[in-house]
């Protein structure tokens, strides 16, 4: 089911009481690099510090009260009525876009620190797989900063939202070293004719730096909140977009910040979710 109209969601709220609530304060674990995205799964607060994934295939995150992943908000399942997102708000000490986003699939120890095929073998996702995963995107989230020689990487074989297979996708721009510091997160480049990923089995590495570890994800991305130092920000999806992201049932949600600032980012904030 979905909601079909604003009386629909205040009486599934009111009356039912189909509303969870997520208050969540995470510090960075270590200093970002300004302008770069930068992962705040393993910073500590609550949630509290999430791990690495395991190495190929690695693991299709699914994450709820009954069987919780430490980093993640996770919720009761719902099923079969449907969840979705009506706010969003947080507050940082210092300025930068805080992002909320599904972890779909994780896979670590991608090395860059020699040429050829690296194998991911991503396991598959337990939602917002085939066309659902349209919006889904592929990243690495590093673990040990390249050194020495910038690295050049493509995710050279990769399965779309439509099931096909894809062998041609672009190559990322050259990192620059610094980018690549611990928890910095790069999005690796899709081919623009097919949109999403479900599945990732290569990343070709045609320049390799001395040293470069990271994990690869698969997330979607569910929503943007601009952030100025101290000053609460929030969105309403009813009001301010007119739109409602779904949070699927297992989702594993996630925090990554673009900060304007070395300085960790301690950001307080809050979710407010209903289902119907």
């Amino acid at each position: 089911m979905t909601f079909v109209s604003r009386d629909d969601i205040i009486n599934e709220i009111c009356t039912n009481g189909k509303m969870q609530t997520w208050n969540f304060a995470k510090v960075g674990a270590t200093a970002p690099v300004v302008g770069i995205w930068h992962s705040l799964w393993k910073g500590t607060g609550n949630p509290g510090a999430g791990a690495d994934p395991a190495a190929t295939p690695g693991v299709a995150y699914a994450s709820d009260t009954t069987s919780p992943v430490l980093g993640s908000m996770y919720n009761a399942d719902v099923s079969t009525d449907q969840r979705q997102l009506l706010s969003f708000g947080a507050v940082s000490q210092v300025a930068g876009t805080l992002v909320l986003y599904d972890r779909l699939a994780g896979v670590s120890g991608i090395l860059v620190s020699s040429t050829g095929n690296k194998t991911i073998s991503s396991a598959a996702l337990d939602h917002l797989g085939s066309t659902a995963g349209v919006a889904n995107e592929a990243w690495l989230e590093w673990t040990v900063q390249p050194t020495t020689t910038p690295p050049v990487f493509t995710l050279n074989s990769y399965t779309s939202a439509d099931g096909s297979s894809v062998t041609t996708a672009p190559a990322n721009p050259t990192l620059a070293l610094a980018n690549g510091a611990i928890n910095c997160m790069t999005p690796l480049s899709l081919l623009g004719t097919k949109q999403g990923i479900i599945a990732a089995s290569t990343l070709a590495v045609g320049t390799a730096a001395a040293a470069g570890t990271a994990n690869f994800l698969i997330i979607k991305r569910l929503a943007a909140l601009p952030l100025l130092a101290n000053q609460w920000n929030e969105i309403s999806f009813l009001d301010d977009t007119l739109s409602l992201p779904r949070i699927y049932d297992n989702a594993t949600l996630g925090l990554m910040w673009l900060g304007t600032t070395t300085t960790a980012p301690s950001i307080t904030g809050t979710l407010n979710m209903a289902y119907g």
